[in-house]
């Protein structure tokens, strides 16, 4: 009989192997002008690199990105950034539900690096539902539904530096410049927590097909 326990034991490791894999939370990737060799800053939630030209496009490839990732370009990257490479870009986030935002730093006189991102996702085709709804700051977890908005609530008013942009995953009901919420009725809650009103930006994915 003992010569079936090693057989066993492996089973059972990799069983609780799987049982103890993390959840990979949504990431907020934003790109920037580094304003030097190599050229771009890449950050991926807080980890934070500079890359030249090939090595960016390389890596934002290597993060397969889902529904429920963000990505944010400066402006300046935006408008230099070869044609094949954003019009792969933006055709991988039409199809994977990617939200796609283009920061201009002079709409909140702030560079992108400098600014604190707070996010949420819903399911996609349920993008007004609350309950669902999960909350994040820079890929940190606060929590899903009406506590999870109240925790992120909290932080953005406890928060003691700059400037911050709130945004949401791409969901089916998104259309036009039209910001879909989960938590619309409880924007006041949001604003007084900010001292005023947010800038809010426009999901670009999907657009080239409207």
């Amino acid at each position: 009989m003992s010569r079936f326990y090693p057989i066993a034991f492996v089973a059972l490791v990799g069983l609780l192997a799987v049982g103890c894999t993390r959840e990979r939370f949504p990431r907020v990737v934003r790109v920037s002008a580094a304003g030097e060799v190599p050229r771009y800053e890449l950050s991926v939630n807080s980890d934070v690199r500079k890359v030249d030209t090939n090595q960016l496009w390389i890596d934002i490839g290597k993060l397969r990105l889902k529904h429920g990732d963000i990505v944010i370009f400066d402006q300046g990257v935006f408008s230099s950034a070869p044609d094949r490479f954003l019009s792969e870009l933006l055709s991988s986030c039409d199809r994977e539900n990617v939200s796609f935002y283009i920061y201009d730093p002079s709409d909140a006189h702030s560079y992108l690096t400098g600014l604190d991102i707070y996010h949420w996702t819903t399911p996609f085709d349920r993008g007004r539902d609350l309950i669902s709804a999960r909350f994040f700051f820079n890929g940190k977890f606060f929590g899903t539904g009406k506590p999870g908005f109240e925790a992120m609530v909290k932080h953005v008013h406890a928060r003691t530096r700059g400037n911050v942009l709130i945004l949401g995953c791409h969901v089916e009901d998104q259309t036009g410049s039209q910001m879909i919420e989960p938590f619309q009725r409880f924007d006041s809650e949001l604003d007084q927590a900010l001292g005023g009103p947010r800038l809010r930006l426009r999901d670009m994915t999907g657009l080239q097909r409207r």
